[in-house]
């Protein structure tokens, strides 16, 4: 099954861009921040892995560099942590894709 990186990143910029939007007061924003888009791309990568087969280093750097022009754009630059997290997130869910894909396989 061949996957499109393109689809998942576009998934994860409407989470990127869309979701600021809705932050009213500052509870709402760690909610969305900690829990809402962490979920959102932890779950589109790991998609992504298990469709693509592969760890895809790629998808997690461009996945980090797209949610950059949300700091400047929606926060402040206190949220320069989170491209890290958000990076590390993405790879550990998509190798974990990657792992389930494979052991399906064999099994």
């Amino acid at each position: 099954m061949k996957s499109n990186r393109a689809i998942y990143l576009l998934i994860n910029i409407l989470c990127f861009y869309v979701l600021p939007l809705c932050i009213t007061n500052t509870s709402l924003a760690m909610v969305i921040m900690i829990f809402v888009i962490p979920g959102i791309i932890a779950i589109t990568s790991f998609l992504y892995g298990y469709k693509s087969g592969k760890i895809d280093y790629i998808y997690s750097i461009l996945t980090a560099l797209l949610f950059i022009p949300v700091i400047v754009i929606y926060m402040n630059m206190t949220a320069w942590i989170y491209v890290i997290i958000y990076f590390v997130i993405v790879v550990c869910f998509n190798s974990l894709g990657k792992y389930i894909r494979k052991n399906k396989e064999e099994k």
